[in-house]
Protein backbone atom coordinates (compact mmCIF):
# COMPACT_ATOMS: atom_id res chain seq x y z
CA UNK A 1 0.00 0.00 0.00
CA UNK A 2 1.33 3.25 -1.09
CA UNK A 3 1.91 6.74 0.68
CA UNK A 4 -1.50 8.09 -0.60
CA UNK A 5 -3.42 5.05 0.32
CA UNK A 6 -2.44 4.52 3.53
CA UNK A 7 -3.24 8.32 3.92
CA UNK A 8 -6.99 7.63 2.62
CA UNK A 9 -6.76 4.17 4.85
CA UNK A 10 -6.58 6.24 8.05
CA UNK A 11 -8.76 9.00 6.97
CA UNK A 12 -11.56 6.07 6.67
CA UNK A 13 -10.90 4.50 9.46
CA UNK A 14 -10.78 7.91 11.87
CA UNK A 15 -14.21 8.64 9.69
CA UNK A 16 -15.54 4.94 11.31
CA UNK A 17 -14.51 5.77 14.05
CA UNK A 18 -16.50 8.99 14.67
CA UNK A 19 -19.23 6.64 14.12
CA UNK A 20 -18.74 4.45 16.81
CA UNK A 21 -16.59 6.45 19.55
CA UNK A 22 -20.36 7.36 21.20
CA UNK A 23 -21.43 3.50 22.24
CA UNK A 24 -17.39 2.92 23.42
CA UNK A 25 -18.47 4.67 26.94
CA UNK A 26 -18.63 1.93 29.73
CA UNK A 27 -21.67 3.54 31.51
CA UNK A 28 -24.22 3.10 28.84
CA UNK A 29 -27.26 0.83 29.66
CA UNK A 30 -28.63 -1.04 26.79
CA UNK A 31 -31.59 0.78 26.21
CA UNK A 32 -29.07 4.08 25.55
CA UNK A 33 -26.91 2.06 23.41
CA UNK A 34 -29.85 1.01 21.41
CA UNK A 35 -31.04 4.77 21.00
CA UNK A 36 -27.20 5.71 20.10
CA UNK A 37 -27.38 3.02 17.50
CA UNK A 38 -30.52 3.78 16.08
CA UNK A 39 -29.46 7.58 15.84
CA UNK A 40 -26.36 6.77 14.06
CA UNK A 41 -27.63 4.90 11.41
CA UNK A 42 -30.20 7.13 10.66
CA UNK A 43 -28.51 10.53 10.52
CA UNK A 44 -25.19 8.52 8.53
CA UNK A 45 -27.10 6.77 6.52
CA UNK A 46 -25.93 3.45 7.11
CA UNK A 47 -27.31 0.10 8.46
CA UNK A 48 -27.19 -1.47 11.85
CA UNK A 49 -24.94 -4.53 10.52
CA UNK A 50 -22.28 -1.82 9.26
CA UNK A 51 -21.90 -0.56 12.31
CA UNK A 52 -22.14 -3.59 13.95
CA UNK A 53 -19.26 -4.61 11.67
CA UNK A 54 -17.29 -1.46 12.45
CA UNK A 55 -17.68 -1.63 16.84
CA UNK A 56 -16.21 -5.37 16.03
CA UNK A 57 -13.69 -4.81 14.42
CA UNK A 58 -12.36 -2.06 16.62
CA UNK A 59 -12.87 -4.03 19.97
CA UNK A 60 -10.83 -7.10 18.16
CA UNK A 61 -7.96 -4.99 16.78
CA UNK A 62 -8.25 -1.48 17.77
CA UNK A 63 -7.88 1.40 15.29
CA UNK A 64 -5.94 -0.20 12.46
CA UNK A 65 -8.78 -2.80 12.54
CA UNK A 66 -10.93 0.10 11.22
CA UNK A 67 -8.77 0.36 8.03
CA UNK A 68 -10.56 -0.94 4.70
CA UNK A 69 -8.15 -4.00 3.38
CA UNK A 70 -6.35 -3.91 0.70
CA UNK A 71 -7.56 -4.56 -2.91
CA UNK A 72 -6.32 -5.54 -6.05
CA UNK A 73 -6.22 -2.58 -8.58
CA UNK A 74 -8.57 -3.88 -10.78
CA UNK A 75 -11.56 -4.21 -7.59
CA UNK A 76 -10.23 -1.02 -6.99
CA UNK A 77 -11.10 0.87 -9.99
CA UNK A 78 -13.66 -1.29 -11.83
CA UNK A 79 -16.12 1.80 -11.61
CA UNK A 80 -16.00 3.60 -14.81
CA UNK A 81 -14.84 7.34 -13.90
CA UNK A 82 -17.52 8.81 -15.97
CA UNK A 83 -20.08 6.64 -13.57
CA UNK A 84 -18.18 7.52 -10.36
CA UNK A 85 -18.78 10.83 -11.00
CA UNK A 86 -22.35 10.46 -11.65
CA UNK A 87 -22.41 8.82 -8.20
CA UNK A 88 -20.45 11.58 -6.42
CA UNK A 89 -23.02 14.41 -8.47
CA UNK A 90 -26.32 12.38 -6.65
CA UNK A 91 -24.56 12.07 -3.82
CA UNK A 92 -24.08 16.14 -3.61
CA UNK A 93 -27.42 17.08 -4.86
CA UNK A 94 -28.90 15.13 -1.42
CA UNK A 95 -26.13 14.06 0.97
CA UNK A 96 -27.93 12.27 3.14
CA UNK A 97 -28.79 10.39 -0.22
CA UNK A 98 -28.05 6.36 0.76
CA UNK A 99 -25.66 4.07 -1.89
CA UNK A 100 -28.39 1.73 -2.52
CA UNK A 101 -30.86 4.82 -3.52
CA UNK A 102 -27.59 6.07 -5.83
CA UNK A 103 -27.38 2.24 -7.85
CA UNK A 104 -30.96 2.60 -8.04
CA UNK A 105 -31.26 5.78 -9.70
CA UNK A 106 -28.17 5.09 -11.73
CA UNK A 107 -29.73 2.10 -13.06
CA UNK A 108 -33.23 3.46 -13.75
CA UNK A 109 -31.24 6.47 -15.80
CA UNK A 110 -29.72 3.72 -17.92
CA UNK A 111 -26.28 4.75 -16.65
CA UNK A 112 -25.42 1.29 -15.18
CA UNK A 113 -26.46 -2.10 -15.99
CA UNK A 114 -28.25 -3.82 -13.31
CA UNK A 115 -26.26 -5.84 -10.72
CA UNK A 116 -22.96 -4.24 -12.20
CA UNK A 117 -22.42 -1.96 -9.23
CA UNK A 118 -22.12 -3.42 -5.49
CA UNK A 119 -22.97 -1.22 -2.70
CA UNK A 120 -19.69 -2.09 -0.80
CA UNK A 121 -17.57 -1.00 -3.95
CA UNK A 122 -19.58 1.98 -4.68
CA UNK A 123 -19.17 2.98 -0.75
CA UNK A 124 -15.57 2.57 -0.70
CA UNK A 125 -15.06 4.37 -4.50
CA UNK A 126 -17.14 7.38 -2.70
CA UNK A 127 -15.04 7.45 0.43
CA UNK A 128 -11.60 7.00 -1.22
CA UNK A 129 -13.26 10.26 -3.28
CA UNK A 130 -14.09 12.16 0.00
CA UNK A 131 -17.88 11.45 -0.47
CA UNK A 132 -19.09 9.27 2.02
CA UNK A 133 -22.20 9.93 4.51
CA UNK A 134 -19.81 10.98 7.25
CA UNK A 135 -17.77 13.05 5.66
CA UNK A 136 -20.80 14.95 3.49
CA UNK A 137 -21.96 15.80 7.34
CA UNK A 138 -18.79 17.03 8.11
CA UNK A 139 -18.94 19.56 4.87
CA UNK A 140 -22.34 20.53 5.40
CA UNK A 141 -21.91 21.41 9.29
CA UNK A 142 -21.90 25.31 9.62
CA UNK A 143 -19.56 24.74 12.84
CA UNK A 144 -16.18 23.05 13.41
CA UNK A 145 -17.36 20.49 11.19
CA UNK A 146 -17.37 22.61 8.29
CA UNK A 147 -13.43 22.36 8.53
CA UNK A 148 -10.75 19.73 7.96
CA UNK A 149 -11.15 16.58 10.03
CA UNK A 150 -7.78 16.74 10.83
CA UNK A 151 -5.77 20.14 11.30
CA UNK A 152 -2.57 20.67 9.87
CA UNK A 153 -0.59 21.51 12.20
CA UNK A 154 -0.34 21.90 15.82
CA UNK A 155 -2.27 24.70 18.04
CA UNK A 156 -5.03 24.96 14.76
CA UNK A 157 -7.36 23.43 17.16
CA UNK A 158 -7.79 22.44 20.66
CA UNK A 159 -10.48 19.82 21.92
CA UNK A 160 -11.51 20.65 25.19
CA UNK A 161 -13.47 17.95 27.43
CA UNK A 162 -14.44 17.13 31.04
CA UNK A 163 -14.97 13.28 32.26
CA UNK A 164 -15.92 11.95 35.29
CA UNK A 165 -13.26 10.30 37.09
CA UNK A 166 -13.53 7.49 40.21
CA UNK A 167 -15.20 8.39 43.23
CA UNK A 168 -12.32 8.72 45.81
CA UNK A 169 -12.19 8.87 49.67
CA UNK A 170 -10.00 12.21 50.35
CA UNK A 171 -9.97 13.78 53.63
CA UNK A 172 -12.48 11.55 55.20
CA UNK A 173 -14.84 12.87 52.77
CA UNK A 174 -16.49 10.79 49.52
CA UNK A 175 -15.93 13.18 46.67
CA UNK A 176 -16.52 12.11 43.19
CA UNK A 177 -13.25 13.88 40.72
CA UNK A 178 -13.67 15.18 37.45
CA UNK A 179 -10.84 15.23 34.83
CA UNK A 180 -10.68 18.03 32.33
CA UNK A 181 -8.38 17.69 29.30
CA UNK A 182 -7.39 19.78 26.33
CA UNK A 183 -6.12 17.91 23.49
CA UNK A 184 -4.13 19.10 20.15
CA UNK A 185 -6.44 17.93 17.57
CA UNK A 186 -3.35 17.61 14.56
CA UNK A 187 -0.70 16.11 17.22
CA UNK A 188 -3.30 14.06 19.98
CA UNK A 189 -0.96 15.82 21.92
CA UNK A 190 -2.17 16.27 25.94
CA UNK A 191 -1.49 19.82 26.51
CA UNK A 192 -2.96 19.72 30.02
CA UNK A 193 -5.47 17.54 31.85
CA UNK A 194 -6.29 17.41 35.39
CA UNK A 195 -8.40 15.93 37.96
CA UNK A 196 -10.48 18.10 40.10
CA UNK A 197 -12.75 17.58 43.17
CA UNK A 198 -15.61 19.49 41.37
CA UNK A 199 -17.20 20.29 37.86
CA UNK A 200 -17.46 24.22 38.01
CA UNK A 201 -16.27 26.72 35.37
CA UNK A 202 -12.99 27.47 37.43
CA UNK A 203 -11.61 23.90 36.26
CA UNK A 204 -11.98 25.17 32.96
CA UNK A 205 -10.26 28.22 33.25
CA UNK A 206 -7.24 26.44 34.92
CA UNK A 207 -6.79 23.71 32.77
CA UNK A 208 -7.02 26.44 29.84
CA UNK A 209 -4.62 29.07 31.52
CA UNK A 210 -1.68 26.38 32.28
CA UNK A 211 -2.03 25.01 28.61
CA UNK A 212 -1.65 28.53 27.45
CA UNK A 213 1.32 28.98 30.01
CA UNK A 214 3.44 26.34 28.81
CA UNK A 215 2.18 26.00 25.18
CA UNK A 216 1.36 28.98 23.97
CA UNK A 217 -2.09 30.17 22.75
CA UNK A 218 -4.43 28.20 19.84
CA UNK A 219 -6.18 29.34 17.08
CA UNK A 220 -9.63 27.79 17.60
CA UNK A 221 -10.88 26.33 21.02
CA UNK A 222 -13.49 23.46 20.02
CA UNK A 223 -15.81 22.04 22.82
CA UNK A 224 -19.30 20.66 23.34
CA UNK A 225 -22.20 22.43 24.81
CA UNK A 226 -22.02 22.01 28.52
CA UNK A 227 -22.37 24.64 30.69
CA UNK A 228 -18.94 24.94 32.30
CA UNK A 229 -18.21 26.17 28.50
CA UNK A 230 -20.29 28.37 26.91
CA UNK A 231 -19.49 31.16 29.53
CA UNK A 232 -19.26 35.16 29.14
CA UNK A 233 -15.75 34.58 30.44
CA UNK A 234 -15.18 31.99 27.90
CA UNK A 235 -16.42 34.39 24.70
CA UNK A 236 -14.54 37.22 26.48
CA UNK A 237 -11.24 35.51 27.01
CA UNK A 238 -11.17 34.25 23.55
CA UNK A 239 -12.16 37.45 22.29
CA UNK A 240 -9.36 39.43 23.58
CA UNK A 241 -6.21 36.68 22.89
CA UNK A 242 -7.64 36.27 19.65
CA UNK A 243 -8.88 32.63 19.57
CA UNK A 244 -12.13 31.84 17.25
CA UNK A 245 -14.33 29.34 19.63
CA UNK A 246 -16.34 26.81 18.40
CA UNK A 247 -19.35 24.76 19.83
CA UNK A 248 -20.07 21.11 18.48
CA UNK A 249 -24.15 20.58 17.49
CA UNK A 250 -25.81 19.51 20.18
CA UNK A 251 -26.55 15.72 19.95
CA UNK A 252 -24.03 15.44 17.14
CA UNK A 253 -20.59 13.20 17.94
CA UNK A 254 -18.79 14.32 14.33
CA UNK A 255 -15.61 16.11 15.34
CA UNK A 256 -15.22 14.38 19.27
CA UNK A 257 -13.26 10.79 18.27
CA UNK A 258 -9.99 11.91 18.99
CA UNK A 259 -11.15 13.36 22.49
CA UNK A 260 -13.19 10.20 22.91
CA UNK A 261 -10.52 7.83 21.86
CA UNK A 262 -8.49 9.73 24.44
CA UNK A 263 -11.19 8.70 27.41
CA UNK A 264 -10.91 5.36 26.43
CA UNK A 265 -7.22 5.26 26.71
CA UNK A 266 -7.56 7.46 30.27
CA UNK A 267 -10.23 4.23 31.12
CA UNK A 268 -6.83 2.10 31.28
CA UNK A 269 -5.06 4.14 34.09
CA UNK A 270 -7.99 4.77 36.24
CA UNK A 271 -8.76 0.82 36.29
CA UNK A 272 -5.07 0.82 37.77
CA UNK A 273 -5.72 3.74 39.78
CA UNK A 274 -8.93 1.92 41.77
CA UNK A 275 -6.47 -0.80 42.54
CA UNK A 276 -4.83 1.56 45.02
CA UNK A 277 -6.56 4.45 45.18
CA UNK A 278 -4.86 7.78 46.15
CA UNK A 279 -5.35 9.59 49.51
CA UNK A 280 -5.33 12.80 47.88
CA UNK A 281 -6.09 15.16 44.26
CA UNK A 282 -1.74 15.98 44.56
CA UNK A 283 -1.51 12.31 44.48
CA UNK A 284 -3.66 11.00 41.51
CA UNK A 285 -2.20 13.76 39.24
CA UNK A 286 1.22 13.37 39.96
CA UNK A 287 -0.03 9.43 39.03
CA UNK A 288 -1.82 10.63 36.06
CA UNK A 289 1.69 13.08 34.74
CA UNK A 290 3.72 9.83 34.98
CA UNK A 291 1.28 7.63 33.41
CA UNK A 292 0.91 10.39 31.10
CA UNK A 293 4.46 10.96 29.73
CA UNK A 294 5.59 6.98 30.16
CA UNK A 295 1.86 5.23 28.58
CA UNK A 296 0.34 7.94 26.06
CA UNK A 297 2.91 10.72 24.64
CA UNK A 298 5.85 8.11 24.50
CA UNK A 299 4.08 5.23 22.64
CA UNK A 300 3.32 5.36 18.95
CA UNK A 301 -0.37 6.32 18.04
CA UNK A 302 -2.02 4.34 15.45
CA UNK A 303 -3.14 7.69 13.74
CA UNK A 304 -0.16 9.39 13.74
CA UNK A 305 2.54 6.72 12.31
CA UNK A 306 4.61 7.90 15.81
CA UNK A 307 4.61 9.13 18.81
CA UNK A 308 2.32 12.62 20.61
CA UNK A 309 5.33 13.69 21.82
CA UNK A 310 7.34 13.47 18.54
CA UNK A 311 4.46 14.98 16.41
CA UNK A 312 3.55 18.10 18.57
CA UNK A 313 7.66 18.88 19.05
CA UNK A 314 8.58 18.13 15.66
CA UNK A 315 5.84 20.20 13.80
CA UNK A 316 6.91 23.37 11.93
CA UNK A 317 3.93 25.68 13.72
CA UNK A 318 5.56 27.85 16.17
CA UNK A 319 4.14 29.26 19.18
CA UNK A 320 2.17 32.20 20.12
CA UNK A 321 2.40 33.82 22.75
CA UNK A 322 1.26 37.06 24.63
CA UNK A 323 2.48 39.29 27.17
CA UNK A 324 1.60 38.45 30.59
CA UNK A 325 -0.34 41.61 31.48
CA UNK A 326 -2.86 40.59 28.29
CA UNK A 327 -3.27 37.09 29.67
CA UNK A 328 -3.70 38.28 33.26
CA UNK A 329 -6.68 40.52 31.84
CA UNK A 330 -7.57 37.20 29.47
CA UNK A 331 -8.37 34.93 32.74
CA UNK A 332 -10.04 37.71 35.02
CA UNK A 333 -13.86 37.16 35.58
CA UNK A 334 -16.48 38.58 34.12
CA UNK A 335 -20.32 38.72 34.96
CA UNK A 336 -23.06 40.89 33.74
CA UNK A 337 -24.89 43.15 35.90
CA UNK A 338 -27.46 45.58 35.08
CA UNK A 339 -27.10 49.30 37.17
CA UNK A 340 -30.79 50.54 38.93
CA UNK A 341 -32.27 53.96 38.35
CA UNK A 342 -29.77 55.73 40.37
CA UNK A 343 -26.47 53.96 38.29
CA UNK A 344 -25.32 51.75 41.64
CA UNK A 345 -24.78 47.76 41.11
CA UNK A 346 -24.58 44.93 43.63
CA UNK A 347 -22.16 42.36 43.17
CA UNK A 348 -21.01 40.05 45.87
CA UNK A 349 -23.11 41.52 48.46
CA UNK A 350 -21.39 45.22 47.55
CA UNK A 351 -22.54 48.35 46.24
CA UNK A 352 -20.88 49.97 43.55
CA UNK A 353 -21.83 53.34 41.54
CA UNK A 354 -21.18 53.48 38.19
CA UNK A 355 -22.98 57.27 37.89
CA UNK A 356 -26.45 58.21 36.91
CA UNK A 357 -25.18 57.89 32.93
CA UNK A 358 -25.27 54.39 33.44
CA UNK A 359 -28.78 54.26 35.38
CA UNK A 360 -30.57 50.86 33.96
CA UNK A 361 -27.93 49.59 31.63
CA UNK A 362 -26.08 46.40 31.19
CA UNK A 363 -22.36 46.34 31.59
CA UNK A 364 -19.91 43.46 32.13
CA UNK A 365 -17.90 43.35 35.36
CA UNK A 366 -14.75 41.79 35.56
CA UNK A 367 -12.80 40.93 38.71
CA UNK A 368 -10.41 39.28 40.01
CA UNK A 369 -11.91 37.04 42.64
CA UNK A 370 -9.10 37.25 45.30
CA UNK A 371 -10.27 41.22 45.61
CA UNK A 372 -13.47 42.80 44.74
CA UNK A 373 -13.28 45.86 46.20
CA UNK A 374 -12.00 47.19 42.65
CA UNK A 375 -14.21 45.97 39.43
CA UNK A 376 -13.30 47.06 36.15
CA UNK A 377 -16.55 48.00 33.97
CA UNK A 378 -16.46 47.19 30.43
CA UNK A 379 -19.76 48.55 28.09
CA UNK A 380 -19.93 49.64 24.41
CA UNK A 381 -21.18 53.11 25.97
CA UNK A 382 -18.04 53.51 27.38
CA UNK A 383 -13.57 52.72 27.22
CA UNK A 384 -13.11 49.95 30.40
CA UNK A 385 -12.76 51.98 33.70
CA UNK A 386 -12.60 50.71 37.34
CA UNK A 387 -14.97 51.47 40.58
CA UNK A 388 -14.37 51.05 44.06
CA UNK A 389 -17.05 49.80 46.69
CA UNK A 390 -19.53 52.25 47.81
CA UNK A 391 -18.30 53.34 51.54
CA UNK A 392 -20.07 55.78 53.78
CA UNK A 393 -17.24 57.73 55.20
CA UNK A 394 -16.23 61.90 55.23
CA UNK A 395 -16.74 62.53 52.21
CA UNK A 396 -20.40 61.39 51.86
CA UNK A 397 -22.27 64.56 53.61
CA UNK A 398 -24.05 63.63 57.04
CA UNK A 399 -27.53 63.45 57.54
CA UNK A 400 -28.38 66.74 58.66
CA UNK A 401 -30.56 66.66 62.10
CA UNK A 402 -34.14 67.77 62.87
CA UNK A 403 -34.52 70.86 64.42
CA UNK A 404 -37.30 70.54 67.47
CA UNK A 405 -39.51 73.60 66.88
CA UNK A 406 -42.35 73.95 69.71
CA UNK A 407 -45.57 73.65 68.46
CA UNK A 408 -48.28 76.26 68.92
CA UNK A 409 -51.70 75.23 70.28
CA UNK A 410 -54.67 75.97 67.42
CA UNK A 411 -58.31 75.14 67.54
CA UNK A 412 -58.64 75.14 63.80
CA UNK A 413 -57.50 74.31 60.37
CA UNK A 414 -56.08 77.19 58.66
CA UNK A 415 -56.36 75.18 55.36
CA UNK A 416 -59.72 74.58 55.63
CA UNK A 417 -61.26 77.48 56.70
CA UNK A 418 -59.47 79.23 53.98
CA UNK A 419 -61.42 76.56 51.10
CA UNK A 420 -64.51 76.72 53.39
CA UNK A 421 -64.46 80.89 52.34
CA UNK A 422 -63.30 79.59 48.81
CA UNK A 423 -65.76 77.61 48.00
CA UNK A 424 -68.64 80.20 49.28
CA UNK A 425 -67.39 82.89 47.31
CA UNK A 426 -68.11 81.08 44.02
CA UNK A 427 -71.31 80.09 45.00
CA UNK A 428 -72.59 83.38 45.44
CA UNK A 429 -70.56 84.46 41.81
CA UNK A 430 -72.71 81.60 40.22
CA UNK A 431 -75.93 82.96 42.18
CA UNK A 432 -75.11 86.02 40.92
CA UNK A 433 -74.76 85.44 37.25
CA UNK A 434 -77.78 83.44 37.31
CA UNK A 435 -80.00 85.92 38.44
CA UNK A 436 -78.87 88.22 35.74
CA UNK A 437 -79.26 86.02 32.86
CA UNK A 438 -82.97 85.32 34.01
CA UNK A 439 -83.72 89.37 34.11
CA UNK A 440 -82.46 89.51 30.46
CA UNK A 441 -84.65 86.97 29.51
Amino acid sequence: MDMKDQKLATEIAEERMTLIAPLLSQNLDKDSVRLIRAEICERNQISQRTLERYLTSYLKGGFDALKPQSRSAECKYKIPQELLDEAIRLRRELPSRSVPTIIKILELEGKAEPGFLKRTTLQDALSRAGYSSAMMSLYNDKGYASQRFQRAHRHDLWQGDIKYGLILNLGGKTTQTYFSCLIDDATRYILHGEFYGNMEQGIVEDTLRKAMTKYGLPKRLYFDNGSQYRTRWMKRACGLLGIRLLYAKPRNPQGKGKQERFNQTLEAFLAEVALHPPESLQELNAQFNAWLSECYHSRPHSALGTTPEIAFKTDSMPPRFVDKALMARAFLRCEARKADKSGVISFGGKRYDLGVTFAGQHVDVVYDPACTDVLTIESPLCTPFQIRQIVIGEHVAPRPTRKEVERIPVDHSGLLDALAEQYQDKQRRRAISYTSEIEKG
